[in-house]
């Protein structure tokens, strides 16, 4: 906004502004915007000139990323309004949210085809490998060296449960309940927003086979 609309002060910013920002960013920018380090460096000329050489499907980023950007730029006016910045609070960013989609992009996301999964389960770190910190090289021929690690349970983890990478790696020993009937399972806080995609109850249907593996040891 700054090199585009030449606002200077923080102050000085209005709805209009933001709203020229947003159609910018829907029309004006390409969508691989940001995967190259060149970015950064570019003014927004030069990204326009970008994209007015692209496809009209390539212009534009997703609605999801959109509100994204919209939702931390919504922390940082909560953050200056409780400052004094009064402007910020006339500001509407939630009218200016991409709509349509439902649901979130991760849940639209292909599943890994099963011969993907499989080959994952054929490295050395599920039938045999070199030592506890060589876990990606085989090991000796005839052995069946394993090391019950975060390496070998998480991915083990993510196939029978279908949860994501972080919700798993964040979970504490306590999070693994044995004594709340007869099922063994896993317990992600539906509290915090970033583990929110899974259950409780998907993860007890999964225990039998995590029990087989002696997760619970």
């Amino acid at each position: 906004m700054l090199q585009d609309q030449h606002v200077e002060n923080i102050e000085a910013l209005r709805q209009h502004h933001v709203g020229k920002f947003v159609d910018f960013l829907r029309s004006d920018i390409y969508k691989n915007y940001g995967k190259s380090a060149k970015d950064e460096g570019r003014s927004i000329s030069e990204l326009r000139a970008i994209t007015r050489e692209r496809h009209v499907s390539e212009r534009g980023i997703a609605g999801d990323t959109l509100n994204r950007h919209l939702t931390f730029l919504a922390q940082i006016f909560r953050h200056a309004v409780a400052r004094g910045v009064d402007a910020l609070a006339q500001i509407k960013l939630v009218d200016l949210r991409s709509k349509g989609k439902k649901k979130r992009a991760r849940d639209e996301r292909a599943k890994l085809p099963f011969e993907q999964a499989a080959s994952i389960f054929r490295t050395p770190p599920f039938n045999n490998c070199a030592a506890w910190d060589r876990l990606d090289e085989p090991g000796p021929d005839g052995l069946h060296q394993l090391f019950n690690c975060a390496l070998y349970f998480v991915p083990i983890l993510i196939y029978y449960t279908g949860c994501r990478r972080e919700e798993l790696c964040g979970l504490t020993v306590d999070d693994v309940i044995l004594d709340n009937g007869p099922i063994p399972y896993l317990h992600i806080a539906r509290s915090i927003p970033a583990f929110e995609a899974c259950g409780e109850h998907a993860l007890k249907t999964q225990s039998s086979q995590l029990s087989s593996l002696a997760f619970d040891k």
